[in-house]
């Protein structure tokens, strides 16, 4: 009879260990992995944290926030800006809520925060551009500023005047519904002199916005103006093929994925579903442009998360249990999760260049500065222990954790048991490396097997020295 499987404290008291495992179950089951990727590509430009304090206290606004990501993943972006600036948990984050219209008997003023980010971070940058995403320059030959202070300024006063839903009741009691007010959308806020809204002219980027108008159409207006920015196109170009395909691409590659955001062919501008499909089906991200020895490789670092993805959905994971509940250890481990970067920043600078043969070369490779030594020690450490546990045979005294994800290895045994050690590498080649593992990488294998006994010792190191390897941790 088999060993009934125990509790091992996955679930706490708060839902944040279930939100975020409820992430991964996706990332491991969910039949649309596409939506699933662009939603995490596009929550590391639109990023909202759990690592701020009042926000990590209401998981469900994280949850709600990231339904926006996925809902609109082939959306409009034009459409995914709005949901994303009236959301509660991107207002808590970088505090438009409760910001309000200048006081002058207080001396306070409207917030900036989201003002600048909204434009620096998540539509036209700093610097002007050209289509394939080079920087501008002016007569001094310096770059171009796509935006002044007093934009920002401008800005904050069109987004004042919004806080949290109170709104949301019960259909049943009519009251108002607990914590709904961190998953509705913001609303227009007010006391008893009235909006709390800036309600005179603004000037943005040189565009006017009359005075007298709602709260609401005056972040149209502004979001509207970010939108057909000549920038935004490149902006989130650049962004998408760096999460998705390369960390070098070519200005040839960005401009024809520029041009799609602009016009999908159909008249339509910020069209996320073609922007993505020429993003993954461009001639260059399909290796059918790399005849240039010179031509930068269509490579990039796999990030942590996906790349234990990878492995997870590779090895045949399975749940003991109905739910997927150990995630908040992997990703404790991994030092990367959902909606969990350290600042607006994201995890990493999509300039980030490593020092050495890329640095040198002038070659950008963003995800090594979150997966340095340090970081993959973690993530061999992450696997490992994972490999160790879906090898260990349950008893009553040591049972299977309940509601945990456990791999299946039971193919990888049989071949570790072959008295041919060529039999083990072939298996993870085929598995993991579809047929492409090199000769040196499976030599290194069978030799480090020869040496081990142990059947569970050999699938161990062999599956270690595999998901560890640069053929594996390059996504080419």
């Amino acid at each position: 009879m088999p060993t009934p499987p125990k509790s091992c404290g996955w679930v706490k008291h708060d839902m944040s260990p279930v939100r975020e495992s409820i992430w991964w179950q996706q990332m491991l089951y969910g039949e649309d992995q596409l939506r699933q990727r662009t939603a995490f590509a596009l929550s590391q430009i639109l990023v909202v944290s759990r690592k701020y304090n009042y926000i990590s206290r209401h998981p469900q606004s994280l949850a709600a926030y990231y339904d926006i990501l996925l809902n609109h993943a082939f959306g409009n972006y034009r459409d995914l800006l709005e949901a994303v600036t009236l959301s509660p948990a991107m207002g808590s984050y970088l505090t438009m809520a409760n910001s309000r219209k200048h006081n002058p008997k207080r001396g306070t003023y409207p917030d900036e925060n989201y003002a600048r980010e909204v434009m620096q971070l998540f539509t036209i940058g700093l610097y002007e551009m050209n289509l394939d995403g080079s920087m501008k320059t002016g007569s001094d030959g310096q770059p171009i500023y796509t935006y002044s202070q007093t934009d920002v300024e401008e800005v904050a006063r069109a987004f004042s005047g919004w806080t949290y839903s109170d709104r949301v009741l019960d259909s049943e009691t009519n009251r108002p519904v607990d914590g709904q007010g961190m998953v509705a959308p913001m609303t227009p806020a007010s006391d008893k002199w009235g909006s709390l809204h800036d309600e005179e002219e603004k000037r943005v980027l040189g565009h006017v916005i009359q005075a007298g108008q709602t709260p609401l159409k005056d972040v149209q207006d502004v979001l509207d103006i970010l939108f057909e920015h000549p920038n935004t196109g490149p902006f989130v170009a650049r962004h998408l093929i760096q999460r998705l395909v390369s960390s070098n691409p070519s200005p040839a590659y960005i401009e024809r994925v520029a041009r799609v955001f602009n016009d999908n062919g159909h008249g339509v501008r910020g069209d996320l579903q073609s922007v993505v499909a020429a993003v993954l089906l461009d001639e260059e991200a399909l290796g059918q442009t790399l005849t240039d020895a010179n031509t930068n490789p269509v490579v990039k670092l796999k990030e942590p998360v996906m790349a234990a993805a990878e492995v997870f959905r590779l090895l045949g994971a399975k749940v003991e249990g109905e739910h997927v509940l150990d995630a908040i250890e992997i990703f404790n481990s991994l030092g990367q999760g959902p909606l969990s970067a350290n600042s607006v920043f994201n995890f990493y600078s999509q300039d980030f260049m490593p020092s050495g043969a890329l640095l040198d070369k002038g070659l950008y490779a963003p995800e090594f500065e979150i997966f340095p030594w340090t970081g993959f020690i973690g993530y061999h450490n992450t696997l490992r222990t994972r490999f160790s546990r879906a090898l260990a045979v349950p008893t009553a005294e040591k049972p299977r954790c309940e509601n945990a994800v456990y791999l299946d290895l039971s193919e990888y045994v049989a071949a570790a048991e072959h008295d041919d050690v060529k039999q083990l590498p072939a298996l993870i080649n085929t598995r993991l490396f579809n047929g492409n593992m090199s000769a040196d990488l499976a030599k290194v294998m069978q030799d480090g097997i020869a040496t081990e006994r142990n059947t569970n010792n050999k699938v161990m190191l062999a599956l270690s020295l595999a998901v560890t390897s640069p053929e594996f941790l390059i996504q080419r």
